[in-house]
């Protein structure tokens, strides 16, 4: 299970097994071996670089996925702040992430202008 998920995180990523080994500071040899002898006796401090370096809870990288992202400081401090807030406060907010969501997304989809798609005359 811990090659799947290594193998789906480094395609997430684009990267090969050399890059992450670069990246993660975790040797080549390392990272190759688990692929040719196994990864039974992977060490803490090496689960804790991927870890850090994809991310991901330890859970979700021994194949665990009910736990897949890691909470960052920042999001407990917002979540903190959005809990003190009232329920206008929270629906402004909310408004405000969803308007934000809409406009990234639509960002994302390339504008075509007028002239792209009328015909020529």
């Amino acid at each position: 299970m811990f090659l799947t998920v290594l193998n789906r995180l480094m395609a997430e990523k684009a990267i090969t097994k050399s890059k992450l080994a670069q990246n993660s500071g975790i040797p080549y040899t390392t990272i190759d071996g688990w692929y040719k002898k196994g990864y039974e006796n992977v060490r803490l401090a090496t689960l804790l670089k991927l870890s850090d370096y994809f991310n991901v809870s330890l859970d979700y990288l021994v194949g665990k996925p009910d736990n897949n992202m890691r909470i960052g400081l920042t999001e407990i401090e917002m979540l903190n702040i959005y809990k003190q807030l009232d329920s206008h406060g929270r629906r402004v907010v909310d408004l405000i992430i969803r308007e934000e969501l809409g406009r990234i997304r639509s960002d994302a989809v390339p504008k075509v202008s007028k002239s792209q798609y009328e015909p020529e005359r």
